[in-house]
């Protein structure tokens, strides 16, 4: 069925007119995010964007009552974020952006709305940080944590997403409200399982369901200290500013190995040592447009074979410490790791931008340069 005038008014009442359309012009902005896919892109019937949990559900009963289909997105970063079928509304959660930081508990209550560049500016002020999921900074911090995979630049210090999730509100497919945990017997927060069998499973897994079991109003995640300062210290302007940390408890190291099997096993040799915030691997084209800010930059540096070159088997380690004294001591077991297997240092010109594009490790703000 399409969305009848009759329908499209029951959703008006629920969440005012100026919170609901179905104007050709912005459907067509609400289709498709990636060009190349083959798969033809289907018009969603209305897009409506509810304020609250409450009117989640309600929506979801109309829905379930008129036999339309929904999909619950924020920043749509993700294909499967848009219509694959007709007789779909796109439930938008941007206006759903309160926050609770429970500062001496270490985790923080937040809606969909809530974006990784709003969350970890806040988090640091406080002196705590989180794995931010690698997105770049308009990526919902909620449908990380609790409806995807999540994963991060910094998973060798922090782990992933999976493991940081606490309590959760859930509308099911139903549109009943249901809280996971703590929260449904009143008790805080603090934790996604409770009396009888855990749900979370359902809702997270290992990498998330996508949106495909309801949709999650309001979760809390677990913080963790931040041991650099509190507010990013920076030069110039997006795209092109600097910013540099303290480099006596902050650096990232660039390495290139022998073999990609060299690189594999001091990846796992450091994860053994138990150092390290982020210890990655991306090969040169990647690193080429994740540190250049237009096409004709990226063309110009590809072009100089320099990333060809030295970026063909290479790991990059950030080592983040609360003094220069565990730096001082993860510094030496790295360089021991790296010597063992091979690796030696990149060409100075690469360390360098890596010295000045700390955000990448901690913020992921190069990401939003692509």
């Amino acid at each position: 069925m399409a969305l009848t005038r009759a329908v499209y008014a029951e959703l008006e009442q629920i969440v005012g007119a100026e919170n609901i359309s179905d104007q050709p012009h912005v459907l067509a902005g609400n289709r498709h995010t990636m060009p190349e896919s083959a798969r033809k892109p289907v018009s969603p019937e209305a897009i409506v964007l509810p304020a609250n949990t409450d009117e989640v559900a309600r929506i979801v009963k109309v829905c379930n009552r008129h036999g339309l289909r929904f999909i619950p997105i924020v920043s749509g970063l993700i294909s499967f974020a848009y219509p694959a079928q007709p007789d779909t509304i796109i439930i938008h959660l941007k206006r759903m952006n309160h926050i609770e930081f429970l500062d001496e508990d270490c985790m923080v209550i937040l809606e969909p709305g809530i974006r990784h560049v709003q969350l970890q500016p806040e988090a640091m002020r406080r002196g705590l940080t989180y794995p931010a999921a690698s997105v770049g900074p308009g990526g919902t911090v909620l449908g990380n944590f609790a409806c995807s995979a999540g994963d991060n630049h910094n998973q060798n210090g922090g782990s992933r997403a999976n493991r940081y999730l606490l309590g959760i509100e859930w509308v099911t497919p139903e549109g009943d409200v249901v809280r996971l945990g703590s929260p449904g017997t009143g008790s805080g927060w603090f934790c996604a399982d409770g009396p009888g069998p855990s749900l979370r499973g359902l809702i997270r897994g290992f990498s998330g369901a996508m949106g495909s079991f309801g949709i999650v109003t309001r979760i809390a995640i677990g913080l963790e200290p931040w041991s650099g300062p509190k507010v990013m210290p920076h030069e110039g302007r997006t795209p092109n500013y600097v910013i540099r940390l303290p480099q006596d408890t902050h650096r990232a190291f660039i390495f290139k190995f022998p073999t990609l099997d060299a690189v594999r096993d001091a990846m796992l040799e450091i994860g053994k040592a138990e150092i390290g915030a982020g210890v990655i691997k991306y090969f040169n084209c990647t690193a080429a447009l994740l540190y250049t800010t237009s096409a004709n930059e990226f063309h110009e540096l590809w072009d100089s074979g320099l990333f060809q070159r030295e970026l063909a088997m290479p790991l990059y380690v950030y080592l983040a410490t609360h003094s220069a004294r565990e730096m001082a001591y993860q510094r030496r077991v790295l360089d021991d790791i790296v010597q063992e297997f091979g690796g030696e240092p990149v060409d100075p010109r690469i360390q360098r931008i890596c010295d000045d594009t700390m955000d990448f490790w901690v913020l992921l703000g190069s990401l939003q340069r692509v």
